[in-house]
């Protein structure tokens, strides 16, 4: 008897766009992309009941993404503890950080790896639970179809795990994804996740520099940006300004995310498990315009790659042909239909079931604390 093919719809709803990717997986274990739409996207817009009317026809799980911003995301390394116990030091640790009650959160872990000597290294994310309530009723008649809610850097970890981005030997790769609003980076080392960050900068101040300084509209700046053979970092026009002797709004922008992902590298080799970034991967908005990664390259002073965002994929029906935006909603349907490292959900069961209090956390964890230092047994 043949095996229905494992299938999963993806949708990556962002500030100004919004992607499907449905994804199946055949007999020979290689995935394939069944359709694929993009559009820009306000709420309420009728270009919604495209992607109303596609799901409604399909019968297969549906996975939607939450932004890197509205997530809390940490890696942490645990005692030596009970496996059962790990999820109360977690809630207790996110409860410190976060300044809401836990039952106005909606938290899920996971184990990267076990140390030696028997603590843990984990990964958990946590995000108020009226933002997923908010965000999925944008969907509108598609929400109640969403059966797991991932954070967009972790499946863009998922998605650039699948092409083999973070599997050279001790290499430390910072794949930095443009965003239109924001800029995700998302650190990995020998198949690990490592990090995470979303920058408050995006794509769209490049664009509106280019805007200002070339002197089109914003659409048209859009094209220029993404064109690849456009060169309007290097043209006198922007480099010098419309008035001559003032530095252009193109390399301001620019200037501003390399500050800022500067930043983040220099936080990231300080903290524990961290250390010096060896490699950028770039991808999003305009990162098929060499002059963003030579930009970045001459600045960053570390190599600046653009990958096949495909790789093994194949694409049965597209709409589009620009892919450059697509990695995170690749992952998250891959996540539905194959093994990906990181199985994140932070759908909750009810968005209106309550979850414990703090104080039954509190007494939980002073249990777990308890168990630590009396052993069990008779202690006569």
């Amino acid at each position: 008897m043949n095996q229905t093919p494992k299938e999963c719809i993806a949708l990556d709803v962002g500030g100004y766009n919004i992607r499907l990717c449905h994804m199946i997986v055949g007999k020979d274990g290689i995935p394939l992309v069944k359709k694929y739409f993009c559009d820009r996207f306000e709420p309420g817009a009728e270009v919604l009941k495209k992607y109303v009317d596609y799901i409604m026809s399909c019968q297969c799980p549906v996975y939607c993404t939450v932004p890197g911003h509205s997530v809390f995301t940490r890696c942490k390394t645990l005692p030596p503890v009970p496996e059962e116990k790990v999820e109360q030091i977690i809630r207790y640790e996110v409860q410190e950080q976060i300044p809401f009650d836990l039952d106005q959160i909606s938290l899920d872990h996971m184990i990267l790896e076990k140390l030696d000597g028997g603590g843990y290294g984990v990964l958990f994310a946590a995000i108020k639970r009226d933002v997923i309530a908010k965000h999925l009723n944008l969907l509108e008649a598609i929400a109640s179809r969403v059966t797991v809610v991932n954070t967009s850097p972790l499946a863009l970890f998922n998605w650039f795990s699948h092409l083999g981005e973070f599997s050279n030997n001790d290499e430390r790769v910072a794949v930095i994804n443009l965003g239109d609003e924001t800029i995700d980076i998302v650190i990995g080392q020998n198949e690990t996740f490592k990090f995470t960050r979303p920058l408050n900068v995006g794509g769209r101040s490049i664009t509106a520099g280019i805007a200002e300084d070339l002197g089109i509209e914003f659409d048209k700046a859009e094209e220029v940006k993404h064109d690849p053979d456009k060169t309007w970092l290097s043209d006198p026009i922007v480099t010098t300004g419309t008035d001559g002797d003032v530095e252009s709004q193109t390399i301001s922008a620019m200037k501003d995310i390399v500050e800022q992902i500067k930043r983040t590298f220099a936080y990231f080799s300080s903290v524990p498990g961290g250390g010096q970034v060896d490699r950028i991967v770039l991808t999003g908005g305009g990162s098929t315009n060499a002059e963003i990664s030579n930009y970045l390259y001459e600045n960053l002073g570390l190599s600046v790659d653009i990958v096949d965002i495909f790789g093994d994929l194949n694409i049965e029906s597209s709409e589009v042909n620009d892919f450059s935006n697509s990695s995170a909603v690749l992952g998250l349907a891959l996540q539905g239909v194959n093994g990906v490292p990181l199985k994140i959900n932070l759908l909750p069961e009810s968005i209106t079931t309550p979850q414990k209090s703090t104080n039954q956390v509190l007494k939980e964890l002073v249990g777990t604390l308890i168990d630590l230092i009396v052993p069990d047994g008779d202690d006569s």
